[in-house]
């Protein structure tokens, strides 16, 4: 084919004018005041530098406002410790936001947590910060250890299926739908999305058709929600684990785990956070069959 330069030239000239007509379209954006974030002074909550043993609660409510048209898109809390930093993020599109944020104060000698607003323009607030130390006096702590619990998976007729944290106790999905505030974990074998054998929590994204019928997961008033980070430490570890130090030094914030553990294997060593404030370890003991096969594992847990 013959090139043509003429019309080369003209679709170029075309293309450009079109993009130059876009931008110019674009609407300007003026300048305008960044969003405001402050520490709500309120009896219970902490909004200065403190101090806490291991294992303490800490609480801390903000006040997040826009100050233009522009709405709040990101509330963004940032954990520094000599070990790591993490980065919490919770989405929103409103114009202003109050928050409640609970600290369980981990083994490290300090952590700073550091508060920034984000608009949709992603202008941001001031940065808000407080340190929390960990106070001489800490020492470690009691463990609840439970040795053996098996689960059974959804078509499983000797064991079943949904666990209690706080009564200790495993029960079938009518007994469990009676006691809904109370469930924090649950079984099911996923071969449809590739999940298999898996550990969750109510309030997961459990696929259809898992848990049908009159009692099922989805048809629940209260969904409590367990989230699961997979371990690296030895099994030798959690064998002689017989205090809270190795809870508190492997425990992470509730919004950076996952909602499920699942592909789940023999030895496998999981750390779980509940939304009800539970928290610990688990390993896996053993595994057999598929939907009608059944996970043992052993919970060491605050």
């Amino acid at each position: 084919m013959k090139f043509n330069p003429s019309k080369a030239y003209r679709i170029a000239f075309l293309c450009i004018s079109i993009l130059a007509f876009l931008y110019s379209c674009k609407k300007e954006i003026g300048a305008y005041s960044p969003p405001s974030l402050e520490f709500i002074l309120e009896q219970g909550y902490i909004h200065h530098d403190s101090s806490a043993k291991v294992g303490d609660t800490l609480s801390i409510k903000v006040l997040a406002k826009s100050l233009s048209e522009y709405p709040l898109l990101t509330l963004r809390f940032e954990r520094i410790t000599p070990i790591d930093t993490i980065h919490i993020d919770t989405g929103m599109y409103l114009p202003s936001i109050i928050m409640d944020k609970k600290i369980i104060k981990n083994v490290a000698a300090w952590e700073i947590w550091n508060i920034t607003a984000r608009d949709r323009n992603r202008k941001e607030s001031n940065t808000i910060s407080l340190k929390i130390c960990l106070e001489e006096s800490s020492s470690h702590g009691d463990i609840t250890h439970i040795p053996s619990v098996t689960f059974g998976f959804q078509e499983n007729n000797e064991f079943d299926g949904f666990y209690s944290l706080s009564h200790q106790a495993i029960y079938d999905i009518e007994e469990a739908f009676s006691i809904q505030e109370n469930i924090h974990l649950l079984s099911f074998y996923d071969n449809t999305s590739e999940d298999e054998h898996t550990l969750s929590s109510p309030g997961a994204n459990i696929p259809d058709g898992i848990f049908e019928g009159a009692h099922g997961v989805e048809d629940w008033g209260i969904r409590n929600t367990t989230r699961f980070i997979l371990s690296d430490i030895s099994e030798e570890d959690f064998d002689l684990c017989a205090n809270d130090s190795l809870i508190y030094a492997t425990t992470f914030a509730f919004e950076t785990g996952k909602r499920k553990a699942k592909n789940l294997k023999a030895k496998d060593i999981y750390v779980f956070v509940s939304d009800q404030g539970n928290f610990g370890l688990f390993k896996v003991k053993s595994l057999t069959g598929n939907d009608a096969g059944s996970v043992e594992i052993e919970i060491k847990m605050k």
